[in-house]
């Protein structure tokens, strides 16, 4: 069962159930796994944010830090969560939060 997910709701926790739900029997095995690592980052990267912190702003320093430990080719894997965050801002804006875009 899918939890209702709202502005205070962990961005990973978000970032794992948009890929439940718009990307599970969706995708193929191997895009799957780079979502999956992606899932890994976004824990490891910013575990406390919360869905209404998420800005581009915030995107890019989760980028910036990934950037560190990856070579530039490997970061536009990185790239997968992008979809998910304008989706999640999305959310938080129509919740009433102010995202910061």
């Amino acid at each position: 069962m899918l939890n209702d997910m709202n502005g205070n709701s962990l961005f990973c926790d978000y970032y794992k159930q948009w890929v439940d739900v718009y990307k599970k029997d969706a995708i193929r095995e191997a895009t799957m796994s780079k979502y999956k690592m992606t899932q890994k980052w976004v824990e490891r990267l910013a575990p406390e944010l919360k869905v209404c912190e998420m800005s581009r702003t915030a995107y890019q320093q989760i980028l910036n830090e990934y950037a560190k430990e990856h070579i530039p080719h490997i970061i536009l894997g990185a790239f997968l969560i992008f979809a998910a965050v304008q989706f999640g801002v999305d959310m938080a804006e129509q919740a009433g939060f102010q995202a910061g875009l």
